[in-house]
């Protein structure tokens, strides 16, 4: 009976011990992994963006705007935030986090935690990229609803370059809904520090 009880409970240990290694080997996931641009069901990128996939580099890029900054160079507060840029081959995820405590951070999102406020396509060539939102993708990664509610379709191109582990946009021109956003703002303020 001995001998029983002493191998159930070998049995037992190794169980664990299998079990443990299992989860210890499972991957978890990056950052670019876990906010990566999966398209809803559906979609198509609206014009004028092209077909062809930017060559902007892949990575997490941050940049971090303060209130001050934001209305010295744009005039309008609302581009201030911690900016969180998670580029994947053809899409990308914005994510916003308050740096002033008044609301009007992140595109006055009233939501001080970081949130995701952008998902969508990449498209362009080695000098242009183009974004646009996929609301039902937004939806997915914040929760946001009606769908509806969950940002502008419409497009926005910038010209990018990339040095040494930064990014710098220029040029910003927005299409629809985002032709009446500043050409300085959240993208163009500063570089992007590549973090991942």
């Amino acid at each position: 009976m001995k001998t029983i009880t002493t191998l159930a409970m070998l049995a037992a240990v190794l169980t664990l011990a299998a079990c443990t290694a299992a989860r210890a080997s499972t991957p978890t996931p990056t950052v670019a992994e876990a906010n990566a641009y999966t398209p809803s069901p559906g979609y198509t990128a609206p014009p004028p963006m092209p077909s062809t996939i930017s060559s902007i580099p892949d990575g997490v890029y941050r940049t971090r705007v303060l209130k001050a900054d934001a209305v010295a160079t744009s005039g309008d507060s609302q581009y201030a935030g911690t900016w969180t840029f998670t580029l994947t081959h053809g899409g990308y995820t914005l994510q916003c986090q308050w740096t002033d405590q008044d609301g009007q951070d992140c595109g006055n999102d009233g939501y001080p935690g970081e949130v995701v406020v952008e998902s969508g396509p990449t498209r362009g060539d080695a000098a242009v990229v183009y974004f646009a939102v996929d609301p039902a993708a937004v939806s997915k990664l914040n929760g946001c609803s009606p769908v509806e509610a969950c940002g502008t379709g419409d497009p926005y191109r910038l010209e990018w370059k990339a040095t040494g582990d930064s990014l710098v946009f220029t040029n910003f021109i927005g299409y629809g809904d985002q032709a009446s956003l500043a050409p300085v703002n959240n993208f163009t303020i500063q570089p992007w520090t590549k973090i991942g």
